[in-house]
């Protein structure tokens, strides 16, 4: 009955780290995929996972200098980036006199939003703040930057918040690449937010 009565109380605690278990799979640095299970606990652009190629298997951590990336089944997919991070605050309290263009160059997972075939669209979220990146065909993704500062110009509240929004004009490079003749394009990209709402349409516009 003793036994009966722990068996009971870790059921459910083992029920929930074997549903944290979800089938997906990994791609190795050499372009191959490997199918299994990764312990997935509700992160959005993680910096490791954890996988298993079989149920038995024993679980193998994963930092994104490791394998090329990794997805999950029915859920999101990702792809290892290595490149130029921004590293400017996006928060009122914290925010630069004058634009930040403050780098790090990192490798990361970043999440595929929407993929197509002239152009995909990423996210990277950290502490700092959320990013998009933009990747053509199968060239590496870049960073669409958006930028928030404090001008210097002051007036009766004081210092003035202004936004670099060189995100739509990166954005406007590819319409004139890959979709010159829609002039209704050109209003979408300069009245579309930093959102990844907005910018999925753009995407499906450019594809």
């Amino acid at each position: 009955m003793k036994y009966l009565f722990i068996l009971l109380i870790l059921l459910p605690a083992l029920s929930f780290a074997q549903s944290n278990n979800k089938p997906g799979y990994i791609v190795t640095l050499q372009g191959d995929t490997i199918k299994g299970f990764i312990t997935f606990k509700g992160w959005n652009t993680p910096d490791k996972i954890i996988f298993k190629n079989n149920a038995d298997a024993v679980m193998q951590t994963y930092t994104p200098t490791k394998i090329n990336g990794f997805g999950l089944k029915g859920g999101n997919t990702y792809q290892t980036y290595k490149g130029r991070i921004s590293e400017d605050r996006m928060d009122l309290s914290s925010l630069s006199i004058g634009i930040d263009s403050t780098f790090s160059k990192d490798t990361v997972f970043l999440r595929v939003v929407k993929k197509g075939k002239n152009v995909t669209l990423l996210h990277y979220k950290d502490a700092i703040k959320d990013r998009f990146f933009i990747a053509e065909k199968n060239g590496p993704p870049t960073e669409l930057i958006y930028r928030a500062y404090v001008s210097n110009i002051k007036n009766r509240t004081g210092l003035i918040e202004t936004f670099d929004t060189k995100y739509q004009k990166q954005l406007h490079a590819l319409r004139i690449k890959y979709r010159p003749d829609e002039a209704q394009l050109i209003n979408a990209i300069q009245t579309a937010q930093y959102t990844e709402k907005d910018l999925v349409k753009i995407i499906n516009k450019l594809n």
